[in-house]
C-alpha cells in the first residue's frame, strides 16, 4: 500500500491487520487496523483502500473470499 500510496510512508502507516472485504455490490476492499493500545481483543479502524487498484486482486479473492461471490 505504501508503494501504491506513496503519501502512507510520509508520516509512517502503522498497520497490525489488513482485512480484505467483499462488499455485496461485489467490490472488493482492503481495511486496515490497528491493535488498540489498551485492548488487546480490539482493534482500531485507521484506512480503506480499493482493492481493484492492487495487483493480484483476483487471485487474493479467490484464495481468501467465497468462490460463488468472487469475479
Amino acid at each position: 500500500m505504501q508503494q501504491r500510496y506513496p503519501v502512507l510512508a510520509q508520516h509512517g502507516f502503522p498497520v497490525s491487520k489488513i482485512v480484505l472485504w467483499q462488499k455485496s455490490s461485489g467490490e472488493a476492499l482492503f481495511i486496515t487496523l490497528l491493535a488498540h493500545p489498551a485492548r488487546a481483543d480490539e482493534s482500531c479502524f485507521t484506512a480503506t483502500f480499493a482493492a481493484a487498484r492492487f495487483d493480484g486482486i483476483g487471485t487474493l479473492k479467490r484464495k481468501y473470499l467465497r468462490p460463488e461471490l468472487s469475479s
